[in-house]
């Protein structure tokens, strides 16, 4: 069974991507970067518009706060020997994927399998394309906590039962396909941010190559476990810098609280 794995590669996802590759002799691993020309705004200057002092403490204070978070999980992979990126990538510019060459390329490679992990939304031409199917890893629960930083919003809320990823068909919504594979991390009462990620990122890893594995066996495709509500879709800019320090107030409050479990994957592969 032949593979494609569309990523970005952050030290979280690699986690995934470096699963598959041990797991399965036939990857291709398309590492998607950043796109060419654009306008940084690096000068507070914004399509001709100059920011205001609010959107400019928002967005650089984002920053700031995504790169502090990655180090701490930066250091803690290293504990488990976990920070590795894979190796033998194919790098290709985001929008480049949604384009004619894009496409082509992805034809050319005749997947059985699309796997995607911290990667774009998907064209509906590409949906197409592999033998099998295209399957998702999403770091959240859906229907529920569908979207931009589910972990991170489940946490905030103190939804401890949503606290956890799925491996999901994908199709033309925002993780609304059938349900594989849903990973529950084991949790404690005082999980942080970074340790929820690492330790939802290796029990989903684990989770994603035993769904691969069982497609492979499998005379047919699974099923999968049907969505049937609609839930929520959070968007990247409901998570601003403030929030983020509210986030921290509670925490330091300990106001934020996980409610004490075991680990478990839950499998929905029939036939």
């Amino acid at each position: 069974m032949k593979v494609v794995v569309i990523s970005r590669c952050t030290p979280r996802e690699s986690v995934v991507v470096n699963e598959i590759r041990k797991n399965f002799e036939d990857v291709v691993i398309i590492q998607i970067g950043a796109s060419s020309g654009g306008n940084s705004a690096g000068n507070g200057v914004r399509d001709g518009v100059r920011e205001n002092s609010s959107s400019w403490l928002n967005k650089n204070g984002k920053k700031f706060y995504s790169k502090i978070h990655k180090l701490f999980l930066i250091k803690e992979l290293k504990k488990l020997n976990l920070y590795n990126l894979p190796e033998q990538r194919i790098d290709f510019p985001q929008n480049d994927l949604r384009k004619e060459k894009g496409i082509a390329f992805l034809k050319s490679l005749k997947p059985d399998i699309i796997f995607t992990c911290a990667a774009p939304i998907l064209k509906e031409s590409i949906l197409t394309i592999p033998k099998i199917a295209c399957i998702n890893v999403h770091y959240g629960i859906p229907p529920e906590y569908r979207g931009n930083d589910t972990l991170f919003w489940a946490l905030m809320n103190n939804d401890s039962n949503y606290i956890g990823a799925c491996v999901h068909y994908i199709n033309k919504g925002v993780d609304r396909g059938n349900v594989l594979a849903k990973a529950f991390p084991s949790l404690n009462r005082n999980e942080s941010e970074v340790s929820i990620d690492l330790k939802t990122t290796i029990l989903v890893a684990e989770a994603a190559v035993e769904v691969l594995k069982k497609i492979e066996k499998s005379e047919k495709k699974p099923i999968g476990l049907t969505q049937n509500e609609l839930g929520r879709n959070y968007k990247q800019t409901e998570r601003t810098f403030f929030l983020n320090l509210k986030y921290l107030v509670k925490k330091t409050l300990g106001k934020l609280k996980t409610e004490p479990r075991e680990c478990s994957i839950n499998y929905y592969l029939n036939e």
